[in-house]
């Protein structure tokens, strides 16, 4: 019975915290992700979620058997870690390149990108994630919000490398019936990153193809080594100058 209602609460947490990222995405498309205008593309968002998320929690759980029972402190040290990178991350990606918020003299400024950076850090935990909060006082209504697609890259490289370092280390001694099986361990580790690969797979058709400015998001151009959305090409490499 502990069992059956272990397994019923993982997927219930699973579940709503894969709705709730859903909806907060939903809720920046302004009505364009509702259910009963774009279905598909909700549908299709909220599996590539509880994919992601499936994953990240069993890598997590797996990297926590590696200390053994009740020694939580190591496994709540690497989150805690994973939490300051993403909030680097951000503040970066403020700093840099919304300068529409780039108001350093304001009075509060870094208290305030200290509080939305810690905000982002912690959405961050389960699933990679951009909670969009103005710097400013001012209203930020009808302001466009700036392109994330480098933070989007950087977040999902993290995520997938932070899932194997995981998983390395929890199948390394862990001791638990029936996942200390190496034929089940096989299985279970498959899964787990299908579940990765297919939810990124999934959120990379969602934006290409669903997005409601699909047609803005980048392409790679392999002869030119460049990403290039729409007319505007991004160079992964300088030019080289050229002399007359």
């Amino acid at each position: 019975n502990s069992l059956i209602l272990s397994a019923v609460s993982f997927v219930i947490s699973v579940v709503s915290l894969a709705w709730s990222y859903t909806s907060y995405i939903a809720e920046q498309k302004d009505g364009a992700l509702s259910l009963t205008w774009d279905p598909t593309s909700r549908i299709v968002l909220f599996i590539s979620n509880l994919l992601l998320i499936f994953a990240r929690m069993n890598c997590i759980v797996l990297f926590m058997f590696y200390f053994g029972p009740g020694r939580i402190y190591p496994g709540m040290l690497f989150l805690i870690c994973h939490i300051i990178l993403m909030m680097m991350i951000h503040a970066y990606n403020v700093i840099h390149y919304m300068t529409d918020q780039k108001q350093s003299s304001e009075e509060g400024y870094f208290r305030r990108l200290f509080h939305v950076s810690l905000m982002n850090g912690l959405a961050n935990v389960f699933i990679n994630n951009f909670v969009h909060v103005s710097l400013n006082n001012q209203k930020s209504l009808g302001k466009k919000k700036k392109k994330t697609f480098y933070r989007q890259i950087i977040g999902d490289i993290i995520f997938f490398t932070e899932n194997i370092f995981c998983v390395v280390f929890g199948c390394m001694t862990i001791n638990v019936s029936p996942i200390n099986n190496p034929v089940t361990m096989t299985y279970f580790v498959t899964i787990i990153f299908s579940c990765h690969i297919i939810g990124i797979l999934l959120k990379v058709f969602y934006y290409k193809f669903l997005h409601i400015w699909k047609d803005l998001t980048p392409t790679f151009d392999f002869s030119k080594r460049s990403f290039k959305r729409a007319d505007d090409p991004i160079h992964l490499f300088k030019k080289k100058k050229t002399t007359m």
